[in-house]
Formats: structure tokens, C-alpha cells, sequence
């Protein structure tokens, strides 16, 4: 009778081995991230592309790999917010925020551009056309740990030039206003077309 009453207590630990591994096993940890975006740089290339006019046009596309804890970035219309409005109320104007720096007798001197913003029907406007700061599409977090992870593309027109060394940082701002870290990208020498 011990030996079956053994074989008895192995079998019931076997089992409740084999069950709390299948208990951990299908455990997952939950990743989360905080609240405010964190961004990487991934990559930047440069293309030509015709305009209307058939001239060549020198473009940079910049590639951007973000998290976000709370999953609240971009303002702009997607397929979730196709009616997007960015409210006038809100001081800042874009939720990407980059800036072009050019090597001016050795040091690089951030370009300044002209903006006009203006609040209509209650929805705010940029009529500016040499900013570099962009609306992202309205995204959001799904699941448990409703964070966003992605890439964001932009493509950046290259017009004018004051020097053939450049480089530009990014910043993103989330619809509760936070900020995430700013990234810069490599040293570029480039020469705009003809």
C-alpha cells in the first residue's frame, strides 16, 4: 500500500508541476512605457523628384521610431479622426517639431522660418509655407498597456541651401501636451540639384 500511496504524491507533484509551468508560461509581461513620447532616429535619405514644372527637387525623408505610454499622438486626420481639428486653445502648433541646422563658418546656426498660425472657426491654422514642423495623423493606444510604438516618416522639400552641410533634430509633442526627448540626426553634405 506505500508504494502505491508514493506513486500517488509523484503523480499529484508531476501535475502540479506541469500546471504552474503552463501557469507562467502563459504569462506575459505587460510592457509599458511612460507618458511621454520617447524617440529614436532610425534613418534619413535623400531623392530627387520632379515638381509641376519638371525641375528637380532635392527631398529628405527621415524615419522615426517613437513610444508612447499613454497613446495619444498626432492631431491631424487619419482613418480613426477622419474630421480632425486641432483646437485654437493649445499654444503649440504641431505635434512634430523639427528644426534644420546649416554649418556656417564652422558652426551650425539653426535656420529660422517664417510661420503664420491663425485661429479659424475655432480650429487652428498655419498659412506659413517654409515651416518643417508637421501634424501627425491622429493616432491612439490600443490593448492593455494602450501604448503606441511606431515609425514616423517625413519627407522634407530641400529648396534652398545656405550651406552643403546640414542636419536637422525632431521633437514630438502627444495631445496632453508631453514632450519627448530630441533627436538629432548624422552630419549630411548635400548639393541641391539643377
Amino acid at each position: 500500500m506505500k508504494l502505491f500511496e508514493k506513486n500517488i504524491y509523484t503523480n499529484i507533484a508531476k501535475l502540479l508541476l506541469i500546471l504552474v509551468l503552463f501557469a507562467f508560461a502563459g504569462c506575459r509581461k505587460i510592457v509599458s512605457y511612460p507618458p511621454e513620447p520617447e524617440i529614436k532616429y532610425e534613418q534619413g535619405v535623400f531623392s530627387i523628384i520632379k515638381d509641376d514644372l519638371d525641375n528637380n527637387i532635392l527631398v529628405y525623408t527621415g524615419t522615426i521610431y517613437f513610444t508612447d505610454g499613454d497613446g495619444n499622438i498626432g492631431w491631424g486626420e487619419s482613418d480613426e479622426n477622419p474630421n480632425a481639428l486641432r483646437p485654437c486653445d493649445i499654444e503649440n502648433t504641431h505635434d512634430l517639431y523639427v528644426n534644420l541646422y546649416e554649418e556656417i563658418e564652422g558652426e551650425f546656426v539653426k535656420r529660422v522660418f517664417e510661420t503664420d498660425y491663425e485661429c479659424v472657426n475655432d480650429t487652428l491654422k498655419n498659412f506659413g509655407e517654409n515651416s518643417l514642423d508637421a501634424i501627425l495623423p491622429y493616432m491612439s493606444g490600443r490593448g492593455q498597456a494602450n501604448s503606441l510604438i511606431g515609425d514616423v516618416e517625413y519627407k522634407i522639400e530641400l529648396l534652398t541651401l545656405l550651406s552643403q552641410k546640414i542636419k536637422f533634430d525632431f521633437t514630438i509633442r502627444d495631445r496632453d501636451n508631453n514632450i519627448s526627448n530630441t533627436i538629432e540626426s548624422p552630419t549630411y553634405i548635400v548639393e541641391l540639384p539643377e
